[in-house]
């Protein structure tokens, strides 16, 4: 493998970032519009239900706890740690699509890394579960 000077390297970035920041600015601002329309009624449902399972207008720390550890709530909250770890995934992956085309001199916009990370999104669900496993079993522990 050849040896790449600091300063090649240097050029290099400034080259795909002049190629490709507004594919970068595109894709960021699509995709948190994106997510926030995804998550918002998530974080509803799961407010409605907790509410709902208290009985009362209000609720307090303890009815949210007392939610979460119920099997609807464990569930509830599983699929809000896979989601957020999805978005957080896919927009790491979106980013890395567009610095990787401007790096071999193509131009990926901000729709094509969208359309790309609809094509992988079962892969990146996998790898979001199988995530969410790991952290569990960290946190199994903790609990007590």
């Amino acid at each position: 493998m050849a040896e790449v000077s600091f300063f090649a390297l240097g050029g290099d970035v400034r080259r795909s970032v002049r190629l490709s920041w507004c594919s970068h600015v595109g894709f960021d601002l699509m995709f948190k519009a994106v997510a926030a329309i995804a998550l918002l009624p998530l974080a509803s449902w799961i407010v409605s239900h907790a509410v709902a399972a208290s009985g009362r207008l209000a609720v307090t720390n303890t009815d949210i706890a007392e939610f979460l550890l119920s099997p609807l709530g464990l569930s509830a909250a599983i699929a809000w740690l896979v989601f957020t770890l999805w978005i957080s995934l896919a927009a790491g992956v979106g980013h890395v699509v567009i610095a990787g085309g401007a790096l071999v001199g193509k131009r990926i916009g901000a729709v094509e890394a969208l359309w790309f990370l609809v094509k992988k999104a079962p892969r990146l669900t996998w790898l979001a579960t199988i995530l969410t496993v790991v952290v569990a079993i960290g946190v199994a522990p903790l609990l007590g």
